[in-house]
């Protein structure tokens, strides 16, 4: 898990899978926050842009 912010496991899991959804452009992140409550968005956020750059550096090495 990436991120604890107050959310509990299962929504980590979908948070993880969503954003892992939009990096692969399976889905886009409008339509990953559809499938979010209000508060878990932001976190949505961060959670893609952090597991975007570590995809970055590993096609980097």
């Amino acid at each position: 898990m990436l991120f604890k912010h107050g959310t509990n496991k299962g929504s980590m899991s979908l948070i993880n899978a969503l954003a892992l959804a939009v990096i692969n452009k399976k889905i886009t992140i409008e339509q990953a926050e559809k499938q979010l409550e209000l508060k878990n968005i932001e976190l949505l956020k961060r959670t893609t842009e952090s597991l975007s750059a570590k995809e970055n550096n590993n096609d980097n090495n």
